[in-house]
């Protein structure tokens, strides 16, 4: 209904924008209305919020302005968007850790939308949090261990909740209440189950590892990532754990790398975003 609406209501206007910018497509009212944009000879952005996992659901949007060189090769490679583009990368390099080491775990296992979930329920989030724990223990490195949980963990059932907040205490984890993410990173290390937090991270320089989590879409862009920059289990956690803690510079080369394809650039205005999409205003 509100697609029909959208769409009756720009068919009705006398004069419409040269563009229209979504930051969500692939459902029936995005659809509906860009069919409707595309009929007057108004162009549809796509604004990608987050990383790429494959196929964008119906994607008809004209430009795809996407966050990294990864996504929008990746989207390119898929069709249906006309193109798909890439903001200009952040500027940042590696960083080094503060001292004394604080290490942030980022995780998104219990987002009720996951593949992970899906699979496993809230077991996937339990099951990451002893993972952490256990490499932790055998690697032996130092420093303060936060733990930061996707915001959708506020809707679940309130004993899965519970559940997930007697892990953390049990391993000595420190809630991070959330925030900016460029704060949250800031001076420490980050390890991140599949999600745009690498991206962030990375983007803004912090030394950061990423979880293969064995139910993450096939689409997505974790197999792309530098081997030296990936954990499947606690043996391979335990090793990054402890070369980021005694010898980081190791891995500078490989956060490079991983840097000029998947570092999460924000686009500084929607000025900017029309820029890069091509779009010149008439």
């Amino acid at each position: 209904v509100a697609g029909l609406a959208h769409a009756r209501w720009l068919a009705r206007q006398h004069a419409v924008p040269d563009a229209i910018i979504l930051g969500h497509t692939g459902t029936a009212e995005a659809t509906l209305l860009e069919h409707a944009a595309h009929a007057r000879g108004v162009q549809t952005v796509h604004l990608l919020h987050g990383k790429c996992d494959g196929p964008m659901g119906f994607a008809i949007s004209d430009v795809a302005v996407c966050r990294s060189r990864f996504d929008a090769r990746m989207l390119a490679g898929f069709g249906g968007y006309g193109r798909a583009v890439a903001l200009p990368p952040p500027a940042a390099s590696p960083t080094r850790p503060r001292q004394p080491l604080e290490w942030i775990v980022c995780s998104n296992l219990a987002h009720p939308g996951g593949a992970a979930y899906a699979a496993q329920g809230i077991d996937a989030e339990i099951g990451f949090i002893r993972l952490v724990a256990e490499a932790r223990r055998r690697s032996a490195v130092p420093g303060r261990f936060f733990f930061r949980l996707h915001p959708a963990i506020a809707s679940l059932p309130a004993g899965e909740r519970s559940a997930v907040e007697r892990e953390l205490a049990e391993h000595d984890f420190v809630r991070d209440e959330g925030g900016e993410i460029g704060q949250a990173v800031s001076g420490r290390i980050v390890l991140t189950t599949p999600s745009t937090v690498f991206m962030d991270a990375i983007g803004h320089g912090a030394p950061t590892l990423v979880y293969e989590e064995k139910h993450t879409s096939p689409g997505t862009f974790v197999p792309f990532v530098p081997a030296e920059l990936r954990f499947a289990d606690c043996e391979t956690l335990a090793a990054g754990l402890h070369t980021l803690a005694t010898d980081p510079a190791r891995l500078d080369a490989a956060l490079r790398e991983a840097r000029a394809e998947f570092a999460a650039a924000e686009p500084e205005s929607l000025d900017e975003v029309l820029r890069v999409a091509g779009i010149v205003p008439r």
